[in-house]
């Protein structure tokens, strides 16, 4: 094998590493945490129930229906949520994590 394609080989498997280590996966509260900061969406648990509303500038709006879901590749984790608030307004939100941390798609 020449050296060129050692130095790729290595590099890729490290970055592969490097990516199932730093994998955010189904880390429910890190990602709680992240709609919090992102997208001002609070949840409480009561047992089973969820409530959760969204308050941006002390105005508070109740979701009425929060539903998603995740795909964890083993390299990077994509989640997707589709709010209904109260109101009929809709919103969804795409992110992606990736290195510990999460982003917005």
């Amino acid at each position: 094998m020449n050296r060129k394609l050692k130095l790729a080989t290595g590099t890729i498997l490290a970055t592969l590493i490097i990516l199932s280590f730093t994998n955010p996966g189904f880390d429910d509260v890190r990602f709680a945490k992240w709609l919090e900061r992102e997208h001002n969406i609070y949840c409480t648990y009561d047992g089973n129930v969820r409530n959760c509303r969204q308050i941006i500038d002390n105005t508070e709006k109740m979701i009425k229906n929060n539903s998603g879901g995740r795909t964890n590749t083993g390299f990077y984790t994509e989640y997707r949520r589709n709010i209904t608030f109260e109101v009929g307004e809709k919103m969804e939100i795409r992110a992606l994590g990736l290195l510990n941390m999460i982003f917005n798609k």
